[in-house]
């Protein structure tokens, strides 16, 4: 028998004797609980579930699996700032959660900016490193798709476009600079295997046209981190970059795995403050990545947006308490 994962809650520790799930409303959930090793009990309204030694949480949790996951792949003409952490928080919280075989990522460098590609990419190399997130990156400007494409013809003049349907799609543009599209067909090609973007929410459309190329390909869009009650832009300055943002919290906290997870606990306060677990040690409330995801996942919201100025606020006034 299966059960949807979503329905359960963890027990609040003030109500539980122990750690366990627990569902509201009538559930017939013998043969669940059977097939899981899970002990039950009835409190009220709720069923309530506990984990044993021999609890099975694959088949309690199943976690679709992809071959390949694209979850971190900024532009390298740019200085990374917090809403590329955001993902990257992201990204590696799914790696971690072994929802995917392989990660892959796609380095822009096909557009000039204000630091060199030679530095960019030391930087995101070491962040990648101090964080243990692997993957294998491929660079915007080395991608080669091999479909046909047509030349494009009116206001497309001087563009290589695709076309799907009613839809054209300029891949190749009159400078002869590469598009997003073409770069993700040209990803989407060569891998050919089920595969997870994790992008901006604001993609959505681009990644349905992709789906209509080759299906295998899936799109879980992540919201904006705001600040200044407005979207991050480096262009217009309202930005806050990562690396002063880890130096100010290097100062707090000495080390900079405890700042990731600093952050983490910051972003769970944005997405949902009902998600925090207590810690049975010390009695403060933590997180983790796989907290992160569950609030993800129970978010009413796809399209969520993290406000930067309320999540330094809540930093600022822990780092003070202690």
């Amino acid at each position: 028998m299966k059960m949807d994962g979503n329905i359960f809650k963890v027990i609040p520790s003030n109500l539980g004797k122990r750690f366990g799930f627990c569902v509201y409303g009538d559930v017939d959930a013998l043969d669940f609980a059977k097939e899981c090793n899970l002990k039950i009990e009835k409190a009220q309204s709720y069923t309530n579930f506990y984990p044993t030694e021999e609890t099975d949480f694959d088949v309690m949790f199943p976690v679709k699996k992809f071959k390949y996951m694209d979850g971190f792949s900024p532009n390298l003409n740019k200085h990374l700032h917090i809403g590329h952490f955001s993902n990257f928080v992201l990204a590696k919280a799914f790696q971690k959660m072994g929802v995917t075989e392989n990660t892959v990522s796609i380095l822009g460098d096909t557009v000039a900016g204000e630091v060199s590609k030679e530095d960019a990419l030391s930087k995101l190399n070491s962040y990648c490193d101090t964080f243990d997130f692997g993957t294998h990156k491929y660079f915007a400007s080395e991608m080669k798709y091999s479909g046909t494409l047509t030349d494009g013809e009116g206001q497309y003049a001087g563009a290589k476009i695709i076309q799907s349907g009613d839809d054209k799609i300029v891949v190749i543009k009159s400078n002869g600079a590469t598009s997003y599209f073409y770069q993700d067909l040209a990803l989407a090609e060569m891998l050919n295997a089920e595969t997870l973007y994790l992008t901006g929410y604001e993609q959505e459309n681009h990644f349905k046209l992709l789906k209509k190329f080759y299906p295998r390909i899936h799109h879980i869009g992540l919201g904006l981190v705001k600040y200044n009650s407005g979207k991050m832009s480096t262009r217009l300055g309202n930005v806050i970059y990562m690396e002063d943002l880890l130096s100010d919290l290097m100062k707090e906290f000495g080390d900079e795995k405890l700042c990731y997870n600093v952050l983490i606990f910051i972003k769970m306060y944005n997405l949902n403050k009902n998600q925090y677990v207590t810690c049975s040690c010390c009695g403060e409330k933590q997180c983790n990545e796989t907290q992160l995801i569950k609030a993800i996942s129970d978010s009413t919201s796809v399209n969520h947006f993290f406000d930067l100025t309320d999540m330094l606020a809540v930093l600022n006034s822990k780092a003070h308490k202690n």
